[in-house]
């Protein structure tokens, strides 16, 4: 075993800070894994914890075959999209698209099933990748908020990345800054352990007591990227350029055009499209909707479009109302609770003081903004955020639509100082 940083804790499978749900850890749940453990015919080493999700844990492996750091994600035995996440991985490491979106596509090395005392588990070996934004945001920017031209090379990368998969025919299904991750060249030059704790630090591992078979022997806990995710994000006034790719096809599917598709899906709530939110059909244009939302986000500096950071159905609801109007009568008479926010008119009926809270993140985008700015973007989102998906314009549509100046390799800024603050003013008086 790797040395690792290890501490005694009492554990009954619940509760241990940074780490899975541990009561999953049972017959159809997590695959319990240990540094030094191998897979797929001894030619992956676990060296050591990326992450988890609600239906999987993620690991730093050595391939044995290529001498190179991967990340395994292995997905939990009964989970409902293990399958299609599984194929859809198959199917983009088999493409040979040359499309320029392709590059912020995380790379999928491998795909292969692996039985353990839990199940059958679906596993996908892919390039390590760092951080997803917004981690600790504020070791790295004194102002916790991304200076104006990293955002819009962030944002501009991921246009192009939802632009490759529509090409595919793949809905990614769950786009949030959580699924968007830092990638830096450096993380293709670690060749040793000391490079791992350089930037991981060692094993964070917490001994707990257990006997059965469907558990681990000890938990290890996320790592902490702190010193990778600093070196991603270049200097606030430097002219090199950040990178990030989109992960994660757990909500991902197939879709053929013309076709409705219907289906449940798990999108994060503050992300969702409202098609998604009422249960109806989808379709790409839920990516739209999305990522109108991601760039709202990363250019306010963390601020949700349609509520607070813990929205509530309720309350993204609310928010979209006040944004956008009354929505479709087939949506809108499927919200039961409307009558204590709104007339049948779709008019404010509630308390006023909630209105100017929910008011306040509305507001919020204009921060980041320079003000010649402010009337391109806010248009620019009016047309993603459009109730009937067939109003929206397609992924590649979006990326057409982009400022000229952002679709350019330099989009290092040439004015800070009055333009900037001058802005922030406006929002702060909201």
């Amino acid at each position: 075993m790797n040395t690792a940083a290890t501490e005694t804790a009492t554990a009954n499978y619940v509760h241990f800070h940074e780490c899975e749900n541990i009561d999953f850890y049972r017959p159809g749940g997590f695959h319990p894994v240990h540094i030094g453990d191998y897979f797929n015919n001894n030619r992956y080493e676990v060296v050591h914890k990326l992450g988890y999700g609600t239906w999987s844990t993620v690991w730093l492996v050595k391939d044995k075959s290529s001498g190179r750091y991967a990340s395994l994600k292995i997905i939990a035995a009964t989970s409902p999209n293990a399958a299609t996440e599984a194929a859809i991985s198959r199917r983009l490491q088999l493409s040979t698209d040359k499309y320029i979106g392709r590059c912020n596509v995380v790379d999928v090395l491998d795909v292969f099933s692996h039985t353990g005392p839990n199940g059958v588990h679906q596993c996908i070996v892919t390039e390590v990748l760092g951080p997803p934004l917004g981690y600790r945001i504020d070791l790295v920017y004194d102002d916790e908020e991304y200076p104006l031209h990293i955002a819009k090379r962030i944002i501009l990368q991921v246009a192009r990345r939802l632009a490759y998969l529509h090409r595919q025919r793949i809905v990614h299904g769950d786009l949030h800054p959580r699924n968007i991750l830092l990638f830096h060249p450096t993380l293709l030059s670690w060749s040793s352990s000391e490079d791992v704790n350089k930037y991981l630090g060692l094993p964070r591992i917490s001994e707990f007591d257990s006997d059965s078979q469907h558990a681990p022997k000890y938990i290890i806990r996320s790592a902490l990227p702190v010193t990778f995710q600093q070196e991603c994000f270049p200097p606030v006034d430097a002219r090199s350029n950040i990178e990030v790719k989109i992960c994660d096809f757990g909500e991902s599917f197939e879709w053929i055009p013309e076709t409705p598709s219907f289906r449940i899906m798990n999108t994060c709530l503050k992300y969702a499209a409202p098609e998604v939110i009422f249960k109806d059909t989808v379709g790409p244009a839920l990516d739209v909707w999305s990522f109108a939302c991601v760039m709202y986000d990363i250019l306010s500096g963390d601020k949700c479009l349609f509520s607070s950071w813990n929205g509530t159905k309720e309350e993204i609801l609310r928010g979209m109302v006040l944004l956008l109007g009354k929505p479709p009568d087939a949506w809108w008479n499927k919200w039961t609770t409307r009558g204590n926010y709104f007339d049948d008119d779709g008019n404010w009926i509630g308390d006023d003081s909630a209105l100017s809270r929910i008011l306040r993140p509305l507001g919020a985008l204009y921060g980041r903004s320079y003000p010649h700015e402010e009337k391109l973007v806010q248009e620019f989102l009016n047309k993603l955020v459009r109730y009937d998906p067939r109003e929206r314009p397609t992924a590649q549509e979006v990326l057409s639509m982009l400022p000229e100046e952002w679709m350019s390799g330099d989009l290092y800024p040439t004015v800070y100082g009055d333009e900037l603050s001058s802005c922030r003013k406006l929002v702060s008086d909201i």
